[in-house]
């Protein structure tokens, strides 16, 4: 046990000149960097944290007047749609238009083919009707001015 212990400090002390060597020889590889007084507050200036936050805010600022001042000018929008109903709703109604259409006949003193009176029928049925089209289309265009807006000034 005791020549265990005795190997230790022996393993430590043999490395303990090696170490310290690989530490001076990394100081001794630092870089020194002469600066102008200039280039010093040139440094400062371009890379202070609240220098870099007044420029992003004046380019911010820059951003919105261009957006204010684009939303003055004219506008043109135009707009152009179509629509195909491949089956219109049929719809069925009384024939309301038979029998008046009978009555002016009737009015009229009008004969049928045999040289008789016409008569009107006792029942004249229903009529479906589609109420829509199949196609339709629509065009549009407007123009837009924003004639007075403070935030343009």
């Amino acid at each position: 046990m005791k020549s265990t212990k005795n190997r230790n400090w022996l393993a430590v002390l043999l490395l303990l000149p090696g170490l310290a060597m690989a530490q001076s020889d990394s100081a001794k590889k630092i870089t020194r960097y002469e600066f102008t007084v200039q280039q010093v507050v040139d440094y400062a200036m371009k890379n202070n944290v609240n220098v870099k936050n007044a420029l992003l805010q004046v380019k911010i600022q820059e951003q919105q007047n261009r957006a204010f001042t684009s939303a003055a000018y004219p506008h043109v929008n135009a707009s152009l749609g179509t629509t195909y109903n491949p089956a219109v709703a049929t719809q069925v109604i009384p024939n309301f238009i038979s029998p008046a259409t009978y009555q002016v006949l009737i009015d009229q003193g009008v004969k049928d083919g045999s040289g008789n009176p016409i008569q009107m029928p006792n029942d004249f049925g229903n009529i479906a009707a589609q109420f829509g089209t199949k196609f339709s289309a629509s065009a549009g265009i407007s123009l837009s001015q924003i004639l007075f807006d403070g935030q343009v000034l």
